[in-house]
């Protein structure tokens, strides 16, 4: 063969050979042989960081925060709080419980009370002039009658008047019963009540007056004997609420009037004592 012949081999040669590589070139690298078969596929490689190294000397730059979702992420505007796993916000609370009225099942305000039951009476009595003579202990139970008017002067405390009656009828003097005659004592005072709670029903009860007695046989009625003087009263009792400001209850009081009689020169003693358990309706 010839020289140039030689030559035109040589680089017809080397020109196959560059078409060649830019082939390989550009279709890249061979994809990997596929996995055998049964093993799971490999897992995607992770995605190219796109953080940036801060220059030499400087602060990192901050991140933006996570899209929500995301671990880490802030919740959103008007998310329910941690605890809720994600589920929506409940619905609107429930209205506040309506409250009474104010006043209502409260001791506040005006007092009225009427009582009626049981009560007893017990007198002491004794001549001391113009000569000294035992008039023995008279006593009975019969019935009271009670009225009281007031108002309320501070939270829970009443102050008001009082009406009260008890009579005995045909009552027992040293174990001898006196037929036809009747034992009465009459009360008007002032009285002071005071609640241990205001919007409950106990209290304790202070009574101070004026108390006049009377012993007559029903068969002369001008024959009577009259003591007065003062008298003091302590009690106490329960209010139920049955309305908005009536009351029903008991009440225990027990009071001590130590009295006296003086009339055309003749004067005696007549230390008193009555009990009385009533069953009362009160307005307050």
């Amino acid at each position: 063969m010839q020289g140039w012949q030689k030559t035109l081999a040589f680089v017809s040669g080397i020109a196959f050979a560059s078409s060649l590589v830019g082939v390989a070139l550009a279709q890249g690298t061979d994809a990997p042989p596929p996995p055998p078969a049964g093993d799971p596929p490999p897992p995607p490689p992770p995605p190219p960081s796109t953080a940036v190294a801060p220059p030499p000397g400087q602060p990192p730059a901050q991140q933006p925060p996570p899209a929500y979702g995301q671990p880490g992420a802030p919740p959103p505007q008007g998310a329910p709080p941690p605890g809720y796993y994600g589920y929506p916000p409940a619905g609107e609370p429930p209205p506040p419980v309506a409250q009474p009225p104010v006043g209502v099942h409260e001791h506040d305000g005006f007092f009225l009370r009427m009582g009626l039951g049981y009560a007893y009476l017990s007198t002491k009595g004794k001549l001391t002039d113009p000569v000294e003579r035992d008039l023995g202990t008279t006593k009975g139970g019969g019935v009271g009658l009670g009225l009281l008017i007031g108002g309320t002067v501070a939270p829970g405390f009443v102050l008001g008047g009082a009406l009260l009656s008890h009579a005995v009828v045909e009552p027992e003097n040293d174990g001898d019963k006196l037929k036809d005659t009747t034992m009465t004592l009459a009360t008007l005072g002032l009285f002071g009540q005071f609640y241990f709670d205001p919007t409950s029903g106990g209290y304790v009860q202070g009574l101070i007056g004026f108390g006049q007695g009377d012993i007559y046989d029903d068969n002369s009625p001008d024959d009577r004997e009259k003591p007065t003087g003062p008298l003091f009263g302590i009690g106490g009792g329960y209010d139920f609420w049955v309305g908005e400001q009536w009351s029903i209850g008991p009440e225990l009081r027990v009071m001590y009037a130590p009295l006296k009689y003086d009339k055309d020169g003749v004067k005696g003693d007549y230390n008193t004592t009555a009990v009385s358990l009533f069953f009362t309706g009160t307005l307050h």
